[in-house]
């Protein structure tokens, strides 16, 4: 009697054993397709943010505008894709910083040659001769 008992648990062990290797294999993959996918979402959410600054550049923060009246009191009519350097510098100097802080970006930069870590590009016209070149938006994930 005692032999068969210890047949059963033998079995039984050996039953088992694959069971357990198949749901440690199954809960290793699932770790892994959960890390790539964390990956994937934050390295898609920082081009989302670094196109929306881009799109911002380009069409309202560093483009040539016509003020009407006072700069407080009057209007302004803005060339989308037509940059000014002049704007372009101050937004790399006075509001990248602020404007990376809070959109969780750092070491923002935007200027005429691609930077450091993630970049997205416009294209833009600059200068008297209306010169095509592309207008890199750079940064790092915070």
């Amino acid at each position: 009697m005692k032999q068969s008992k210890a047949f059963v648990s033998f079995d039984l062990l050996f039953a088992a054993l694959p069971v357990l290797i198949m749901l440690s294999y199954l809960f290793t993959v699932i770790a892994f397709a959960t890390e790539a996918a964390n990956t994937y979402q934050d390295s898609a959410e920082l081009t989302q943010k670094l196109s929306s600054i881009a799109d911002y550049l380009v069409k309202r923060g560093a483009v040539e505008r016509q003020l009407q009246g006072t700069e407080f009191l009057g209007t302004a009519s803005y060339r989308p894709n037509v940059i000014d350097e002049v704007e372009l510098g101050k937004f790399q100097y006075y509001q990248a910083e602020e404007l990376g802080g809070w959109m969780g970006i750092e070491n923002l930069e935007a200027s005429f040659e691609a930077g450091e870590g993630t970049c997205v590009y416009r294209l833009v016209v600059v200068g008297e001769e209306l010169e095509l070149r592309k207008l890199y938006v750079c940064g790092e994930a915070a």
